[in-house]
């Protein structure tokens, strides 16, 4: 007797960043992650040719989405890393220790 085995599988692939968003769900505001979820033909176990293809953006904290279009997804998808934020830098940290130092030595 042969049983042939067969199904869908779900494949799923990060494409980029995109702006700064602040996600509705968590309230953070970072760069989203651009998603193509495939969605494959299987035989045996193995993917044959893919079935469908959706695209989210989404949150890389709590895994928020939304579904956007193909074209929506490249344009957004252009940045391979998360974009930076404007830095501003830092101050010199208060150190009691050193600011006392300092003032016995006077």
């Amino acid at each position: 007797m042969f049983f042939i085995v067969w199904g869908t599988r779900r494949r799923k692939k990060t494409l980029g960043f995109a702006d700064v968003h602040k996600c509705s769900n968590c309230n953070n505001a970072k760069a989203f992650l651009v998603i193509n979820v495939k969605e494959w033909f299987t035989l045996f176990w193995i993917p044959i040719f893919p079935v469908s293809s959706q695209y989210f953006l989404m949150c890389p904290i709590c895994g928020y989405g939304a579904q956007i279009t193909k074209e929506q997804a490249l344009a957004a998808a252009g940045q391979p890393h998360p974009p930076q934020a404007a830095q501003t830098e830092p101050a010199a940290p208060f150190n009691e220790y050193n600011q006392d130092e300092q003032d016995t030595n006077n």
